[in-house]
């Protein structure tokens, strides 16, 4: 069975999350994945390397500015184990473009699975790898807080055991004079055991 030692990436030229077993002992590629690549170390990855399990797409994207036809408009993945509380692994990833100031569109999607290899999928049942994925926090253009929340990413969770709150941390776009802004806010989970933003800015104890 597999441990918690797994890691999570975007790799070309698919541009798709895959999932891979790591050694638990040195943080590096797993024994499985080595089996099979040869002389190509360290560049392991290829479809014919069943180690690596391919588990979040957003194909069929068209950037005309960008020059991508039928993209596949995914990155920034995340994988978070919440099994012992809620019964699932959550793969949070990002979809559409970031760091384009004001034109960001980046968005932060979420996915569920008992098992940490998935499936992973949204609120509708659509698998992530068939570009499933629920809209955990959108886009927002308008006045958040005094500042333009756009292009929210790269999703971050900590529980605090002292206080048995989730925080959740995120980025979003420089847009209107202020440095790239980090925001950490309370995560809550609903009753059908899906993430969701308080929208309540998270502060430490103190004390």
């Amino acid at each position: 069975p597999l441990d918690c030692t797994i890691s999570t990436h975007i790799l070309l030229p698919t541009s798709s999350v895959w999932m891979v077993q790591l050694d638990a002992q040195t943080g590096l590629l797993g024994a499985d994945a080595l089996a099979k690549c040869g002389d190509a170390f360290p560049f392991c990855w290829s479809l014919d390397n069943e180690a690596f399990i391919n588990i979040a797409n957003r194909r069929g994207y068209d950037s005309p500015t960008e020059g991508y036809v039928d993209g596949n408009a995914i990155e920034a993945s995340y994988l978070y184990n919440n099994v012992g509380r809620t019964g699932f692994y959550y793969l949070f990833v990002n979809w559409y473009w970031c760091c384009r100031g004001a034109n960001s569109t980046y968005q932060v999607m979420v996915g569920r699975s008992t098992s940490p290899t998935g499936p992973f999928l949204d609120k509708d049942g659509v698998d992530m790898t068939d570009n499933g994925g629920s809209v955990f926090i959108a886009n927002k253009p308008g006045a958040e807080n005094g500042h333009a929340f756009t292009g929210p990413g790269h999703a971050g969770i900590l529980y605090d055991t002292e206080s048995s709150k989730y925080v959740y941390t995120s980025h979003f776009e420089d847009v209107d004079g202020t440095d790239r802004m980090l925001v950490a806010v309370e995560l809550t989970f609903d009753g059908d055991a899906w993430p969701a933003s308080s929208g309540e800015p998270w502060l430490p104890q103190q004390g």
